[in-house]
């Protein structure tokens, strides 16, 4: 579908609209699953501007255009990739607005034909902040969940109403919000409660999560220890053209050779998925973070080893001491208590 075909207003209709697209890994796997299509706008000055920039200065008829423009070019590119080898997904941004026309699961399933691509290879994403409240926005996602087309809540835990919206609409995958973490390096433990709860929730109700936003290794590495199935944001790979996708596919390396026990805040999630304070199964000799903590002095190494067993000493008190050490650490400025 040529972008003139579609009903609209400049700037929509003169070709400028380009689709970037930003992978989303698996972190067991290190393999990307799916690449999300983000809009972007071509100034005239030759600049490009994101979303966020133009699409709040779109009217309701233009933000439909722009989700029929998104998704023609986005299934056209993934019909490439797939005819390459590439077997992945790709994900659509859609705006609460366009999801209230009835006209939206007809599109939907006119250029899943028109591209031949099978229906559970496209992923849909809502803002979870944005009101779906309408019969007419509950009708569109029955029809699309009828064609095979898999549902994801986006931003969680940026937003309201989370409970009662997952409750409500069956969707397929959830994407926790970078807000969630954002706050890690200055309150870590608290960062690392509320991140584990967001995971927990999606494994509860057997649907994936995906961590947003995990801009270092430092913190896509905290994101694996937590058991988050998957994660997306620079650490990975940034919005790229969507004709670069295979170029990058090929040359990417497996982000689970990465993801190693080396730094304090994966060490810091480590120990806390693993109890905190608590006792630890099994010997500190066959303990991923023995290593590290043993490169950090003898008492240290001793507050470990006590909770795995190795020591007969206070457990919770040095595991509690682990905990606040390593947090320390984390948090800029905090100063680590002293090790005696």
């Amino acid at each position: 579908m040529s972008t003139s075909s579609l009903a609209g207003t400049a700037p929509l209709d003169d070709g400028r609209v380009e689709m970037f697209m930003q992978p989303i890994v698996d972190l067991v796997t290190g393999r990307p699953t799916v690449f999300e299509a983000l809009a972007r706008l071509r100034r005239r000055d030759g600049t490009l501007a994101t979303a966020a920039e133009f699409v709040p200065a779109l009217d309701a008829d233009e933000v439909d255009t722009l989700f029929r423009i998104a998704l023609d070019r986005s299934l056209e590119s993934l019909a490439h990739w797939i005819s390459l080898g590439i077997l992945v997904d790709v994900s659509v941004n859609l705006d609460p607005s366009t999801l209230g026309n009835r006209q939206c699961s007809a599109w939907v399933g006119e250029a899943l034909h028109r591209h031949g691509i099978d229906a559970q290879r496209l992923v849909l994403e809502l803002l979870e902040t944005r009101a779906i409240d309408s019969s007419e926005q509950t009708l569109t996602i029955d029809a699309l969940h009828g064609l095979g087309v898999r549902m994801a809540i986006d931003d969680l835990g940026a937003g309201h109403s989370t409970v009662s919206r997952l409750r409500h609409f069956d969707f397929d995958l959830i994407k926790i919000d970078s807000s969630v973490h954002d706050g890690f390096a200055v309150a870590p433990v608290s960062t690392l409660r509320s991140l584990s709860a967001l995971i927990d929730l999606g494994t509860n109700l057997h649907r994936p999560s995906v961590v947003e936003g995990l801009e270092s290794l430092d913190m896509l590495a905290v994101a694996a220890v937590l058991g988050a199935p998957f994660g997306q944001g620079y650490a990975i790979a940034r919005p790229m053209p969507a004709d670069a996708v295979p170029a990058w596919t090929a040359r990417s390396a497996p982000l689970v050779d990465q993801l190693e026990l080396t730094t304090f805040s994966a060490v810091l999630a480590y120990h806390w998925m693993h109890g905190g304070s608590s006792a630890h199964p099994g010997n500190a000799s066959a303990c991923p973070i023995t290593a590290f903590l043993a490169e950090h002095g003898s008492a240290v190494n001793r507050w470990h080893t006590s909770q795995h067993g190795d020591a007969v000493e206070d457990t919770v008190g040095f595991g509690r001491k682990l905990s606040e050490w390593l947090a320390a650490h984390v948090a800029p400025g905090a100063g680590a208590p002293a090790v005696v």
